[in-house]
Parts: C-alpha cells; structure tokens; sequence
C-alpha cells in the first residue's frame, strides 16, 4: 500500500510518467488489484507506445490472471522494442509450458480463464456472472453449483463460488472450494491470489504467506 501510495504522489506531480505508471502496476499486481494494474499499464501505453517495459508488466497482469496466451503476446513486443530486455524469453517460455499442459488456449472472449484453459459451460459461467454483477446472487450461485454438479473439476465455477462466499463472509466455504480449484489448476495466479486473500482474512498466514509466495513464483 506504501508503494502505491507513494506512486500515486509522485504521479501528481509526473502526471502520465510511464516508469511511474508501471511501478504503480506492479504495486497493484502484488495486491491481486488486477484492473486496476491494467488502467495504469494502458494509460503508460497509450502515452508512451515504445516503452518496453510497459508491455512487459501488462504481459506479467494477464498471466497472473490465467491468459496465458495474451500474455505471450505482450512478452513477445516487449522484446521488439527492447530485445535486451531481462527475463523476457524465460516468461514467455513459461507461459508456453502453461498452454501445453493444459493442451488448449483460452477461449476469445471469455472474460474469465482457469490457467490457460477453455473453460467447460462457457456460456453459463458468463449468464451467472453477468447474474451476479446485477446483484441476483443466488440464481449466479444456482448456476455454479449445477456446472459443478456436472463438472466437479471445473475450476473457474469453483472460484467464483469461493467469491459469492467471501462476500457472504462464509471464508471456510471459500477456502474449500479455492484449495479444491488449485488442486486441478496449480499453475492458475489468479486462485492463489484469491486463496493467500482468504487464508489472511482467517488470520491463518503462514498459510497465507505460503500462497502468496505462489503467486510470486508464478508471476514474478
């Protein structure tokens, strides 16, 4: 939070600076705050398209959040404006292993992806979201249970269950289903997030340190 808040001062008085808006990314990044390390890196971009670096970052955000081909992506033109740019090749190689093991890329269009893969009930997962965003809960809740039902491997229902029950502050219901989600995707960022954000909430951090530190090897 210190660091964020120390970018946010500096860009007051460097409005638009694109090393500021990425260190100001990555502060986020660490927090799991992903839209928001994306506005930041998007601002840095539109002002400064040539900056290397910026697409590196933004490159780091999509593959916290299970793209890992849109990640590639942004790696690969992270290195055409600055092929001497560290650690570059080993991320993209990363997500490459990423994609392999799960054998498919994500899905276009689909707004959430478990750890590079195309999602089962695609259409569903998207009707329960767009439930749950206009605040019909528990008909978005009825929707991810009956994918589980029919799919009790199914990583993105599981996750978004563990969401409905963190806003309802059920946090072992939460931490069951995320613990049950990692266990079929452990290279999926975004669920470590979500489970190091529950296990604190519990006040249990060791564990929460633990996950986090998966975060961190996932996404350095």
């Amino acid at each position: 939070m210190e660091a964020i808040s120390a970018c946010s001062a500096a860009l007051k008085e460097f409005p638009g600076d694109a090393n500021l808006l990425c260190l100001a990314a990555k502060a986020k990044l660490t927090l799991g705050r992903f839209n928001e390390a994306k506005r930041d890196l998007d601002e840095a971009i539109k002002l400064h398209p040539d900056f290397a670096a910026a697409h590196d970052v933004i490159g780091d955000v999509f593959f916290a959040e299970g793209y890992a081909s849109t990640a590639i992506k942004a790696y690969e033109q992270s290195l055409r404006l600055d092929p001497t740019r560290p650690n570059v090749v080993t991320k993209i190689e990363k997500a490459q292993q990423l994609i392999a093991a799960a054998g498919k890329t994500e899905g276009p269009g689909n707004e959430e992806s478990s750890g590079g893969r195309r999602m089962a009930f695609p259409e569903e997962i998207q009707k329960a979201g767009q439930l749950h965003k206009d605040g019909d809960v528990k008909q978005a809740e009825e929707i991810y249970r009956g994918i589980l039902k029919r799919d009790p491997n199914h990583v993105e229902a599981a996750r978004l269950l563990a969401k409905i029950a963190v806003e309802n502050n059920h946090l072992d219901d939460a931490e069951v289903f995320l613990r049950h989600a990692a266990s079929n995707a452990p290279d999926y960022a975004r669920l470590w997030v979500d489970l190091s954000n529950v296990l604190k909430d519990q006040e249990k951090l060791a564990d929460a340190l633990e996950s986090a530190n998966r975060v961190i090897e996932l996404a350095p």
